[in-house]
């Protein structure tokens, strides 16, 4: 069995990657959408797919890792959502930049799915610490992102760079990760237990309460920079380095209050926070939206009166 070092690394390393990955078409919407002649709006479906996607590879993927064991479907999730970015790189249309990131959906949250049961056997004490570390790698890959966006000469290339240093960097820790201890094979896989009588409420409210999560968090983190950039921010740039260390230090910080006063109790205080931010956003959305309709009155107005 590798060392405790060489295992925190075959866990955080994946995971940041798939988080590179996923959150590579941030910083590349305005290019992509003016190189496709397509609206914001239309490309903004890829991140909807991309959660399609990461239900359905969440399932099939985790089947394949509890039947044949956890490096197996790490090795093909991390496949899956690497090559997939690099052939967004070589799209030609935007339907065939759904299709690419449909699959980097898939692959990435089924490497993210199997990485949280890894967690679960192998750390004892200090468990929501590294949850919470490893959660807040999203924002770490979005920062590199960053980077690499505005290194990059152009949009294709982001993408190849990106699939291909994933491909690199993640492939090979799959080798130091525990292995599942039975393996049962495909046909023997069943999950009837979740929905038993014992765990059928937790089944329900846990997946109600992810998926509720991510669909704040997702969707907000990718198309954050680009409306931001819309709404010319001041300092945008700052706040796009400052933002995300907040994020990564929250989970962080999360997990470990979830160690110290208890799982129930730090849900119930982030469920309230995530509440109070929700209903901001929604009070800011709808002044900047009047505001952007009151200016393009004045300016049809300006121009009938013209």
């Amino acid at each position: 069995m590798a060392s405790r070092p060489l295992i925190i690394l075959g866990v955080l390393i994946p995971f940041l990657m798939s988080a590179y990955c996923v959150f590579s078409i941030t910083y590349l919407f305005p290019e992509i959408a003016s190189t496709m002649h397509v609206s914001i709006t239309a490309l903004s479906l890829a991140v909807t797919l991309s959660f399609i996607g990461g239900a359905l590879g969440g399932v099939v993927i985790g089947m394949i890792a509890d039947a044949y064991g956890r490096r197996i479907g790490l090795a093909a999730s991390i496949v899956l959502f690497s090559i997939a970015t690099i052939l967004a790189g070589l799209v030609n249309n935007l339907w065939e930049l759904y299709v690419a990131w449909f699959i980097v959906g898939f692959g990435v949250n089924s490497e993210n799915g199997i990485t949280y049961p890894i967690i679960a056997d192998n750390w004892t004490r200090g468990r929501g610490l590294m949850g919470g570390v490893v959660q807040g790698l999203y924002f770490v890959g979005l920062m590199i992102d960053a980077v690499v966006t505005s290194l990059a000469a152009q949009w294709r290339l982001a993408f190849i760079i990106i699939g291909a240093m994933s491909l690199l960097f993640s492939l090979p820790w799959v080798l130091v990760i525990p292995e599942t201890v039975k393996r049962v094979g495909i046909t023997r896989v069943n999950y009837s237990e979740l929905f038993s009588r014992d765990y059928l409420l937790i089944t329900i409210f846990g997946t109600i309460l992810v998926a509720l999560a991510f669909l704040l968090t997702i969707p907000l983190v990718s198309l954050a920079p680009t409306y931001m950039r819309i709404m010319r921010i001041e300092q945008l740039s700052m706040w796009l380095i400052i933002l995300p260390i907040i994020g990564a230090f929250a989970y962080g910080l999360a997990g470990y209050l979830s160690g110290v006063f208890g799982r129930a109790l730090t849900l119930i205080a982030l469920s309230v926070i995530a509440i109070i931010a929700s209903i901001l956003l929604i009070i800011t959305s709808l002044q900047h939206a009047i505001s952007y309709s009151m200016a393009l009155a004045s300016s049809q107005w300006g121009l009938v009166l013209g």
